[in-house]
């Protein structure tokens, strides 16, 4: 599965869920919006970092008790929590390393208590998953879902097209519109359509591998084990595999595409006529193929330019149009990140504060942390299609997303013909924020 793990922190008794600014700034809102995402990031001994996926701040506690987001600083324990969860309810209490307190919500913001009570439970509304196609094996068809919730085929690659893979414990998953926020369901009879009620079997699916002689997985209804089908028009389950029309291929929604994201000083590499620089930007400029080598190395192809990202023999950062060891790359994975390293040099992709890009030597500062956004591509749902059907002045080409969740490097790094690869090299080193190539500059 997608890792690091996403979701709202949401307080038991309050409703209400834990928000972060740009400032730093930590209240409690009825909303669920970007600024309500964060990313739970394990460490090695057991701890966990809480950062928010908008602006890349930590949860930290202060000395007068107050929770805040911050910088992550490497050594310190102020943004560092433990995660209690009780058995019977799968509620958490959230603890602070510093000073053993519990993250509390109280009236309108987050503080700390020294004692569990009420006002510290807290669930954790995953929003993990992967994005994908979801195609025929045989058929150049691939599953939709329309502005109404309607279900169906359609030969296109695009929005609509895109559906969130949700792991929900015991292999199960929902299968979500990217789009609509509806989720796939299946009936006693046969027919497949979508809801907005994710509480129950009926929405629960299992996907595994196809049979012998298939290529590819079959996707079961967990409450009837039927198979999800299709004739390349209309959808429906089935009691009994029948090939083709139950075989399906998952193929990341982003198709190795990706912005090389900063993560300490919010730019993104970009590859253009000034050569390689970083930019605030997510245009095609910003745009990197990621190309995995056997030797579990890989390649940043701009596509803008065609050229592979590379480090010189003299040890400078620069795009080339032929392929060699200078354009391969290890991803080392950190918790708040990753570093791009070169094979060739051992140096570490930089960005400073100004954001001047260069390569340099271990050990590593968050400067040189990295992320992979991936990019999908462009939707409009139904809300947007009204607006515009009324007159709103909304540039199709131009509507930015809410970050979307994605394991990232599907199909190459993670998620195959026989599901999802947990633990594989994607699990470890993308940060699943989805990116939609909107054509402007960054948030």
């Amino acid at each position: 599965m997608e890792q690091p793990l996403r979701c709202f922190l949401s307080s038991v008794h309050h409703d209400t869920r834990i928000s972060c600014d740009a400032k730093g700034n930590v209240t409690t809102t009825s909303n669920r919006n970007k600024t309500e995402d964060f990313y739970i990031l394990d460490e090695s001994n057991g701890t966990t970092k809480i950062r928010s996926v908008s602006h890349g701040k930590h949860l930290s506690t202060t000395s007068d008790g107050r929770v805040e987001g911050s910088v992550s600083s490497e050594g310190k324990e102020y943004d560092s929590w433990y995660l209690h969860k009780d058995t019977r309810s799968g509620q958490y209490n959230i603890s602070s390393i510093e000073n053993a307190r519990y993250i509390a919500c109280d009236d309108g913001g987050a503080t700390t208590v020294e004692d569990k009570e009420d006002a510290t439970g807290w669930n954790l509304e995953l929003l993990t998953g992967e994005l994908c196609f979801v195609s025929l094996s045989e058929a150049d068809k691939r599953l939709t879902c329309g502005p109404n919730g309607k279900i169906g085929m359609t030969d296109k690659y695009k929005g609509w097209e895109v559906w969130r893979f949700i792991g929900v414990g015991d292999g199960d998953v929902l299968i979500s519109s990217r789009t609509h926020d509806r989720v796939l369901q299946d009936d006693p009879f046969g027919k497949v359509t979508s809801t907005q009620n994710s509480a129950g079997d009926w929405q629960k699916w299992k996907v595994e591998r196809a049979p012998d002689g298939f290529d590819g997985v079959v996707i079961r209804s967990r409450s009837l084990g039927r198979y999800l089908r299709s004739d390349g028009e209309a959808v429906s389950t089935t009691r009994l595999f029948d090939g083709a029309g139950t075989t399906w291929h998952l193929g990341a929604a982003h198709s190795q595409r990706y912005f090389l994201y900063s993560v300490t000083h919010d730019k993104r590499v970009s590859c253009g006529k000034h050569g390689v620089v970083s930019t605030g930007n997510r245009k095609e400029s910003e745009t990197w193929e990621l190309q995995a080598l056997d030797n579990g190395l890989v390649v940043l192809k701009s596509t803008t330019c065609d050229t592979y990202l590379s480090c010189t023999e003299n040890k400078n950062l620069d795009a080339i149009d032929i392929f060699s060891d200078k354009g391969m790359w290890k991803l080392k994975h950190s918790s708040c990140g990753m570093y791009i390293v070169s094979k060739l040099s051992d140096l570490a992709l930089s960005c400073s504060s100004d954001g001047t890009l260069s390569l340099v030597s271990d050990p590593y500062t968050p400067s040189e942390l990295w992320t992979l956004e991936p990019c999908l591509p462009p939707t409009i749902n139904k809300t947007q299609m009204v607006a515009l059907a009324t007159g709103c002045a909304i540039a199709v080409a131009s509507i930015a997303l809410m970050p979307l969740a994605v394991t990232g490097v599907v199909g190459a790094l993670g998620f195959g013909s026989g599901g999802v690869a947990a633990g594989s090299v994607a699990a470890g080193m993308m940060s699943a924020e989805g990116v939609v190539m909107a054509g402007g500059s960054a948030e």
